[in-house]
């Protein structure tokens, strides 16, 4: 019997604890946003902290179920391409990597193997799971979870991961102001007035139609200036590359620290790698009947950025996540150029 009550107290203290952190982060968010809160009820905060408990929950069986079906898709992709990532040493022949290469020389046969290693076949596998798990973390409709992870792998075929960084899953707690649930220090690093809302995915146009509407209708402007459609379905002049990044995604990948990316306010579009071309689509972006009042161009790249910051104007040189130079007029980033 003394084990027994051992047990139930044991248990008791297991509903008290969580209850008192969940009790603490519904005073935490409340001192920290009151201004934008307000409760129509007593206990409504702590109904929307339960809430939001239950959908972390979702997205972390979210992302064991994800990782069940990316290991056998990177299994079956890794099969297709004979073990390599991408072309294989030895060239294809007929779709197919070739794991010897085969030739007659002086009426002798020689053969040149190659196979992939051991290492190259782990590195791979790793790859192809790697970018499966983030196309299903890509399209959660209820949070965004991130994806930047250190993978091993074990017998059997089992990869175990270990996130770079601890894991916050960022879910909403409920519509409007308390979209930002999950700006409590320590969370990212990002502008002040960030839009923290479920990414709908890589590409994510939705949230910049929701709430800046008027990105994507100067983008409309300035297709067909260019004489293009907007919204091509393949890529080409015109093609969205990047909209709305959550501040964890932003980050995920190397994005400027302030990007205008993460309010909701900028767009990149595919308008081909020849400078000239940036410059010209670069220019058509500035004038005042399309109105982009930030301007960057990506001559190591195919694309460029435009957005509708507030403030001043700016144009300027990029790579990658960093830029290069800046102006305060296209004349000046044109000279710079040519």
């Amino acid at each position: 019997m003394k084990k027994l009550r051992n047990k139930k107290a044991f248990g008791a203290v297991g509903y008290i604890l969580p209850i008192a952190i969940l009790a603490g982060l519904a005073t935490f968010l409340f001192y920290s946003s009151s201004e934008a809160m307000t409760y129509d009820y007593i206990g409504q905060s702590s109904l929307q902290v339960k809430g939001t408990s239950k959908k972390a929950e979702s997205a972390l069986e979210w992302t064991k179920m994800s990782a069940s079906y990316s290991i056998q898709q990177s299994i079956y992709e890794l099969a297709k391409k004979g073990g390599f990532k991408e072309t294989g040493r030895c060239g294809r022949y007929s779709s197919f990597n070739v794991w010897a290469d085969i030739s007659l020389e002086n009426k002798e046969v020689k053969v040149e193997e190659c196979y992939p290693t051991y290492e190259e076949i782990k590195t791979n596998l790793i790859s192809f799971f790697d970018e499966d798990i983030n196309e299903y973390f890509g399209i959660y409709p209820s949070a965004y979870i991130p994806g930047e992870y250190s993978y091993s792998l074990g017998g059997s075929v089992e990869i175990t991961a270990a996130a770079k960084e601890n894991s916050k899953i960022a879910v909403p707690i409920g519509e409007g102001q308390f979209d930002k649930i999950a700006s409590f220090p320590g969370f990212v690093s990002a502008p002040a007035d960030a839009l923290y809302v479920p990414a709908r995915g890589r590409i994510d146009i939705e949230t910049i139609r929701q709430y800046h509407i008027e990105v994507l209708q100067k983008y409309e402007k300035l297709c067909r200036k260019m004489g293009v459609e907007p919204y091509p379905q393949n890529p080409g002049p015109c093609y969205i590359t990047s909209g709305y990044r959550h501040p964890a995604y932003n980050k995920e990948i190397g994005g400027a620290r302030n990007s205008q990316h993460q309010l909701g306010l900028a767009l990149d579009i595919q308008v081909g790698r020849d400078v000239q071309e940036q410059l010209r689509w670069a220019q058509a972006a500035a004038e005042n009947d399309v109105g982009f009042k930030g301007i960057g161009i990506y001559p190591r790249d195919s694309h460029i950025h435009i957005d509708l910051r507030q403030g001043q104007e700016i144009y300027y040189i990029g790579s990658g996540g960093k830029t290069l130079a800046s102006f305060q007029n296209f004349e000046d980033l044109n000279n710079r150029i040519t």
